[in-house]
C-alpha cells in the first residue's frame, strides 16, 4: 500500500498530500547545490541561499496582497507564528476577542495571557457555523488589543467574514489578527485592501510546502510594539548584543529552513500558476 496510486488521502487539513514534483525538486536542489547559512557569510553559496529565501518571501508577500516582502517572516509552522504574535503583544490588563472555534494555537497562548493578567471574550460560533461581526463589535472595550479569528475552521471547514470584522477592528483601532492555516493558498487574501495587521500561515497545507515552514504577515509599524519571541543570531548587525529593530531581523533568529523555504516558494509559485480559484 506504499505506492501512491493505491492510497486515497484526505487529511489535508492537517498536511497536504502529495506535494508538486517542483517543491521536492527545490528541496534537494538547494541540499545538492550547496545549502550554506544565508545571510552569515559571503561567499556564493550563501549568497545564493539568501536569494532563495529572499524569491519565497517576495512571493509569499505578493500571495497575500502585501506590496513589501519584508514583513514576511517565516517560522516553523503557523502554532509559532500565533504565540509570537500574542505573547509579543498583548499585555497584562488588555483584552483580546476571539471566537469558539479556535484552535488550540490560538486558545492555548491566549489561555496562558489570561494567567499572566489579560482578559479573554470567547464569541460563539452561530448555529449556521458562521461568526456574527456584531457580536464581535459589541465585546470591544476600552481595553481591547486584539481580535484573533481563524479565517477557517479545521472541523467544520465554517468561513469567518474576515473583510468585514477587519473592517470592525481598523475602526475601532483594534489589533487585527487572522489565523489563516486552512486558507492561505486555497482562499484569496488581501491584507492591505482588507486592512489586515497580522497573518499566521502554514507552509505545510494549502501552500503546498513541507512541514516545518510556515510564518506570519506583520503591517508596517507592529516590530516598534511587538515584542520578539526568540532573540539571537540573524545573520545582521552580529557586532550589537541587542535584537535587531528591522524587519524581518526582529523576528527570524537562528538558522532558517533554508531548504523548507525553497520548497515553500516553489509551492507558491505551483498556486500562482494554477490559480487560487481553481484550487479553491
Amino acid at each position: 500500500m506504499n505506492n501512491e496510486k493505491s492510497i486515497i488521502y484526505l487529511d489535508n487539513a492537517a498536511t497536504s498530500w502529495p506535494k508538486p514534483e517542483t517543491a521536492i525538486e527545490a528541496m534537494g536542489d538547494m541540499l545538492r547545490r550547496g545549502c550554506a547559512n544565508p545571510g552569515r557569510s559571503g561567499h556564493r553559496l550563501s549568497i545564493d541561499t539568501a536569494r532563495a529565501i529572499f524569491r519565497t518571501r517576495k512571493a509569499t508577500a505578493g500571495l497575500l496582497g502585501s506590496s513589501d516582502p519584508l514583513r514576511v517572516v517565516f517560522t516553523a509552522n503557523t502554532t509559532v507564528g500565533l504565540n509570537m504574535a500574542i505573547a509579543g503583544l498583548v499585555r497584562p490588563g488588555d483584552h483580546v476577542i476571539t471566537s469558539s472555534m479556535e484552535h488550540n494555537s490560538v486558545m492555548r497562548p491566549l489561555r496562558a495571557m489570561e494567567s499572566a493578567g489579560a482578559s479573554i471574550t470567547v464569541i460563539p460560533f452561530g448555529k449556521d457555523g458562521v461568526l456574527d461581526p456584531r457580536k464581535v463589535e459589541e465585546s470591544i472595550i476600552p481595553a481591547t488589543r486584539m481580535i484573533v479569528i481563524t479565517h477557517a475552521s479545521n472541523v467544520t471547514g465554517a468561513m469567518t467574514p474576515i473583510e468585514e470584522l477587519a473592517g470592525i477592528a481598523r475602526d475601532r483601532g483594534v489589533i487585527f489578527c487572522l489565523d489563516a492555516a486552512q486558507t492561505a493558498g486555497a482562499v484569496g487574501i488581501d491584507v492591505e485592501k482588507w486592512g489586515i495587521d497580522i497573518v499566521a500561515f502554514a507552509g505545510h497545507k494549502s501552500l503546498y510546502g513541507p512541514q516545518g515552514t510556515g510564518g506570519l504577515y506583520l503591517r508596517e509599524g507592529l516590530e516598534e510594539i511587538m515584542t520578539p519571541l526568540l532573540r539571537g543570531g540573524t545573520g545582521s548587525l552580529s557586532e550589537k548584543e541587542d535584537q535587531p529593530l528591522f524587519m524581518p531581523d526582529r523576528f527570524e533568529s537562528g538558522t532558517p529552513n533554508s531548504p523548507g523555504i525553497a520548497g515553500l516558494g516553489a509551492g507558491i509559485d505551483f498556486i500562482m500558476k494554477t490559480g487560487i480559484p481553481a484550487i479553491h
